[in-house]
């Protein structure tokens, strides 16, 4: 994990973990995990991985025990990236999930 791309992968990937296990302290240490690699992902401009680490905080979202305002930063990041890299899959997620933006 010496790059910021391996640790947010990694990160996420302990996270979903500590989710199929379940708990609510289990699933509060999964939000907090998340967040964390969301920026180690941002800042390995990766798109993909970025994205995945987006998807995976929305679809958990109520979960998590994130604060509120982040849900919408959040899902407009999900959104702008998915219509930037041109992604049908994340489109529909950001649709899903509230988005209405569709440049």
């Amino acid at each position: 994990m010496n790059d910021d791309f391996g640790t947010g992968w990694s990160l996420r990937n302990l996270a979903e973990d500590l989710l199929v296990l379940g708990g609510s302290a289990r699933e509060r240490e999964a939000g907090k995990l998340l967040a964390e690699s969301l920026e180690f992902c941002r800042k390995a401009s990766q798109p993909e991985n970025l994205l995945v680490t987006l998807a995976s905080i929305l679809e958990n979202w109520g979960r998590l025990g994130l604060r509120e305002s982040l849900q919408g930063e959040v899902l407009e990041e999900l959104g702008k990236l998915a219509r930037k890299i041109k992604s049908k899959k994340y489109q529909e997620l950001y649709r899903k999930h509230g988005g209405t933006r569709s440049e």
